[in-house]
């Protein structure tokens, strides 16, 4: 009866609620970054909305970015899966040339943060820019592609490439 008693109690589900809500709100901080507001003023903000009639477009939409944090989760969660999946291993280097133009190609065990092209990349006093990032599957599932500059100007935005372990070498 005691059981009963407290799994029908109204406290018992107000707590129960707010243990659900708060791990909602921790897996979105933790994984995609994100902060959620509680859901009372979610859904306060929703009414208030629609009496007022201003349910236009959010900022995010006038920006031209789609709202989609669903998704955002779900690549979040895929990517920490895939991180703690993958073994850490030295990172392959592959220099080719097309053409006139010289290539290094980088292929790594771990997803490089900021590495967005175009960016300016030092490696080896010599810099490169960042032409494409591309995901893929195997021990190394993401390759960065950078093009040989002539030349280069250090600053605050030029990103240095100094791996951790030795990497391996290759040319095509």
């Amino acid at each position: 009866m005691a059981i009963f008693i407290f799994s029908t109690h109204p406290l018992t589900w107000l707590i129960a609620y707010f243990a659900v809500e708060g791990s909602v709100r921790l897996v979105a901080a933790a994984f995609a970054e994100s902060y959620l507001a509680i859901l009372p003023l979610f859904v306060l903000d929703q009414v208030f909305l629609k009496i007022t009639g201003r349910s236009g477009p959010s900022a995010a939409e006038e920006g031209g970015f789609a709202e989609g944090n669903f998704s955002s989760y779900v690549g979040a969660i895929r990517e920490k899966v895939r991180v703690s999946r993958t073994p850490r291993v030295p990172d392959e280097l592959c220099v080719f040339k097309e053409g006139t133009e010289e290539f290094l190609e980088i292929r790594a065990s771990r997803r490089k943060p900021d590495w967005r092209p175009p960016r300016t990349v030092k490696y080896q006093d010599t810099f490169y820019r960042l032409e494409d990032c591309a995901d893929g599957s195997g021990p190394r599932p993401y390759r960065y592609r950078l093009r040989r500059l002539c030349a280069g100007v250090m600053s605050r935005t030029v990103l240095i490439y100094a791996p951790d372990e030795e990497p391996v070498v290759f040319q095509k």
